[in-house]
């Protein structure tokens, strides 16, 4: 960063973002192919300097190009924007599908890891207890909880249909992360996922 901007390689590099599509996002020459749809101080091209501000419609930008809209419809969804709710509201949007395509695609990840350790208990395992350990982690659950704590207590539950011991917070809704049924269903049988919640259900009571 020079100043009180980024220059247009750091913004290239930061945002994976071509150089050209920067440039004519940003510039205000139509005769060249600039679209203006990020206003920026005026400077020449290689010149210019980027605050914060012109890095988020940029990344917008870029996100809504490779999402296959072209920088004419790009312009044409700023200008839009401008007009009624403002750029931010159409930030906002965006980070709203985004977090719903990685959460489609985390829950996918978890399948595809599943089915590929489909026969192999040791992996099956591995898999259940990492996620539920990352995703009690990420809740502000993160135990401690002693190795092998877990797989023991899943096997009870479907066995005996009960809970050993104290459940932890958040357990509940980490086991329940979409995806993760079928790892338990391939590690501990057909119907054992039901079985679990129930018995931890019950246990909560």
């Amino acid at each position: 960063m020079d100043g009180d901007g980024w220059q247009i390689s750091e913004v290239v590099a930061l945002l994976g973002m071509g150089r050209r599509a920067v440039q004519r996002s940003c510039g205000q020459n139509p005769a060249s192919g600039d679209l203006g749809i990020v206003r920026v101080d005026d400077g020449k091209p290689g010149r210019r300097s980027y605050g914060a501000d012109e890095l988020a419609q940029l990344h917008l930008v870029n996100a809504m190009n490779q999402d296959g809209m072209d920088l004419v419809s790009v312009r044409d969804a700023f200008e839009r924007a401008r007009s009624s709710d403002g750029v931010e509201c159409l930030a906002e949007r965006r980070c709203e599908l985004d977090l719903e395509r990685a959460e489609a695609a985390e829950a996918r990840l978890r399948r595809d890891r599943a089915l590929a350790s489909r026969g192999d208990a040791r992996r099956l395992g591995e898999l259940v207890e990492r996620e539920v350990a990352a995703a009690l982690a990420r809740a502000g659950h993160a135990g401690p909880f002693p190795a092998g704590w877990l797989l023991p207590r899943l096997r009870r539950a479907v066995a005996c249909g009960t809970w050993e011991g104290e459940v932890p917070d958040g357990l509940l809704a980490a086991l329940d992360a979409p995806g993760l049924d079928l790892a338990m269903e391939l590690l501990l049988g057909p119907g054992s996922f039901t079985h679990v919640l129930t018995a931890l259900e019950d246990s909560e009571e």
